[in-house]
């Protein structure tokens, strides 16, 4: 606010006239406005928006033919951003434990579940329709036919978040195979189902909830390996499976919650030497996560690839936790490349980007594009950024049209329904 003060120059020069000079005067902080800058992090946007095109890049590259690139590098680098879905994970276990961070307690379940179904079912169930109206359009060797896949079977089962798991162990192919990314859903429905339960217990004791999560995913993926399936570190499928349910994930989900609780700690005492730091800090863990990326990409065409994953997805959370907070505490320098209009538009619009780019990468390369082409690093290439415009548009048509009214439709509901 800017107040206006009257003074008074009694000098020879002023001649008994007053002078009017502005002056601001700074408003204190609210106690409700310090919570809404902690819980407005603009730079998570932009970090979605890059896990996201991430995704798109790996899933392309399946789709035309799994290029061999000159530079084995690059290869690589496109094969490891597989280790985004991670990220993601522990995105929302930043975002959703946020609040409860911020507020000292979780707040009423049934508006958290009411947000929580409106943000993500509306968009979800679109896309698995439109698969399978679309299905011959997209048929190939990657795609099975709606009956051969489960039919009306398989398609109940998307619509509970059951494809990963009943689903699977009935050899449903989930999302027909036109849309694998399905199987993260489910996932992130059984975290949404946990965070009430544990949050506050976390948040009491945030490092020991850290140690449990990483217990319970180490745990997990040793008991997937070993007893289930055929003995040894031989490829099987119902390994895998195993090995991508939600137990595998905990410490993704945890680092992402154990972040929350350092940006607000950090955040609180505003020391000078954040936002310094959070230089080298960010630096670090961005070459950290790019050499992981790398060593995954390397052994990711191996027969045992989903093995080696073990020892890459729990190491390359710490990179990922140093990458999330200096991007969000930095300087504004630092943080602009995910905190331009842009970057945010795109994280904001991610989760649609993330549910289409599969059938579209499908529906143009089966019906626009020529079998010779496959295989081909420079066919890749076009292929990834046709792909990228389409679905960034139509992910902007039904963001506004399906995505945002849900939302608007649910923070109303939750108010009226539950104060």
């Amino acid at each position: 606010m800017t107040g206006t003060v009257t003074t008074s120059d009694r000098g020879p020069a002023a001649k008994g006239k007053h002078r009017r000079t502005a002056v601001a005067v700074k408003q204190p902080v609210t106690a409700e406005q310090a919570k809404d800058r902690l819980l407005d992090v603009p730079a998570i946007d932009g970090l979605r928006a890059v896990a996201a095109i991430m995704v798109v890049a790996v899933h392309v590259w399946e789709v035309t033919g799994g290029p061999k690139f000159n530079n084995g590098a690059a290869l690589n680098m496109t094969l490891g951003c597989v280790v985004a879905v991670d990220l993601l994970f522990m995105i929302s276990g930043f975002v959703l434990f946020l609040p409860t961070v911020v507020t000292r307690r979780f707040g009423d379940v049934r508006r958290f579940a009411l947000r929580r179904a409106a943000r993500i079912v509306p968009l979800y169930y679109v896309v698995v329709i439109a698969v399978v109206v679309t299905l011959p359009l997209l048929a190939g060797p990657m795609v099975t036919a709606f009956s051969a896949g489960g039919g009306f079977a398989s398609l109940a089962l998307h619509l509970l978040f059951l494809q990963h798991s009943v689903g699977l162990e009935l050899g449903y192919p989930e999302g027909w195979g036109a849309v694998a990314v399905l199987w993260t859903l489910p996932i992130e429905v059984c975290f949404y189902v946990v965070l009430p339960i544990i949050a506050v217990r976390f948040l009491r004791k945030p490092l020991l909830g850290l140690a449990i999560s990483a217990a319970i995913s180490l745990a997990w993926r040793y008991l997937a390996v070993s007893h289930i399936g055929p003995p040894g570190r031989i490829y099987d499928v119902t390994k895998v499976m195993a090995l991508e349910q939600i137990p595998s994930f905990a410490f993704q989900f945890g680092m992402g919650m154990y972040c929350a609780y350092l940006f607000v700690w950090l955040m609180k005492r505003r020391a000078p030497w954040m936002r310094y730091a959070a230089i080298p800090v960010g630096a670090a863990g961005l070459a950290t996560a790019l050499w992981l990326m790398n060593r995954w990409g390397a052994h990711m065409l191996e027969p045992n690839a989903a093995y080696f994953r073990e020892l890459v997805v729990l190491p390359i959370a710490a990179p990922f936790a140093a990458i999330l907070l200096s991007v969000s505490l930095g300087p504004r320098w630092m943080q602009w490349p995910l905190t331009n209009a842009l970057s945010r538009w795109l994280g904001r619009i991610s989760y649609g980007i993330y549910l289409w780019h599969m059938p579209i990468g499908f529906l143009i390369v089966r019906n626009f594009g020529a079998a010779r082409e496959l295989g081909r690093a420079s066919y890749f290439v076009e292929v990834f950024a046709l792909v990228l415009v389409v679905t960034i548009a139509l992910s902007s048509v039904t963001y506004l049209v399906i995505e945002r009214p849900a939302i608007d439709w649910a923070r109303t509901t939750a108010k009226r329904w539950f104060t």
